[in-house]
């Protein structure tokens, strides 16, 4: 696995679909695209990019004036696999899963480095996974992602007349109007919300005087909240099942 620094998705323009990975703190970079035709001078133009951290406003601007659609993208699994039947270190496949939120997907993005030799590297790794598709496997591999990080998000959101259950619960406080952080629910992530939220101590199954419970309401939505759990001494994930349950019962 590799640590991403950045990744940029953008649609609706030289490239149908294109998704753009800065890896190891900006030295390497990585382009996945899906396009039947596409525009072979723009795709030669980025493969010969590898701009620095100081740099990627440069790349960034360029793209966002040359597509319609320009998004950062947050969830995101990156790594490489090596050539075992080329020598040297080089020869490898690249391959990204993302939630592309511009469609509420999850897509898989496949390649090979050195790009010249991207069809021999990827008839060489369709030798080493079980089901002798590297595509294939990959794409069973991001369904079962796909399912355990939507079964993630559900825990997350309460539904019913969220706004009358936050007034008449004595306990939850209104805090502030913000934009919804990442980590919680990538459909709203931005969006602006109102904060809610009450000491642990007064919820059950926190056994914490430390820590608070968060109620996210975008303004645009009537019936939806958004739970988030602060640090406390719990484990907030273990737990958010719990407490999601109960509040569901008192709504």
């Amino acid at each position: 696995m590799k640590q991403v620094d950045e990744v940029i998705f953008v649609t609706d323009g030289p490239v149908d679909h294109l998704a753009w990975v800065a890896y190891d703190d900006y030295d390497r970079h990585a382009i996945f695209y899906l396009d039947d035709d596409p525009n072979e001078q723009e795709i030669q133009r980025y493969i010969g990019w590898t701009p620095s951290r100081q740099e990627m406003p440069k790349l960034k601007a360029y793209l966002a004036s040359t597509y319609e659609v320009y998004e950062p993208l947050e969830l995101i699994t990156f790594f490489e696999i090596p050539d075992p039947y080329l020598p040297g270190s080089d020869p490898r496949v690249l391959v990204t899963y993302y939630h592309n939120t511009y469609h509420d997907q999850f897509n898989v993005g496949i390649n090979a480095y050195p790009p010249q030799r991207e069809p021999e590297i990827l008839e060489h790794a369709d030798k080493i996974v079980p089901a002798r598709d590297l595509e294939r496997f990959l794409k069973n591999i991001m369904l079962t992602l796909g399912s355990e990080v939507e079964e993630e998000v559900e825990k997350h959101v309460l539904e019913g007349d969220v706004r009358d259950f936050l007034q008449r619960d004595d306990d939850f406080r209104k805090q502030t109007v913000r934009s919804l952080p990442d980590d919680i629910h990538p459909e709203y992530t931005g969006d602006e919300a109102v904060l809610w939220q009450k000491p642990a101590s007064k919820v059950d199954h926190l056994d914490s005087a430390a820590g608070f419970v968060q109620v996210w309401v975008p303004v645009d939505e009537e019936n939806i909240g958004l739970l988030s759990i602060t640090s406390g001494e719990y484990d907030r994930k273990s737990v958010l099942d719990e407490v999601q349950e109960t509040l569901l019962v008192e709504l």
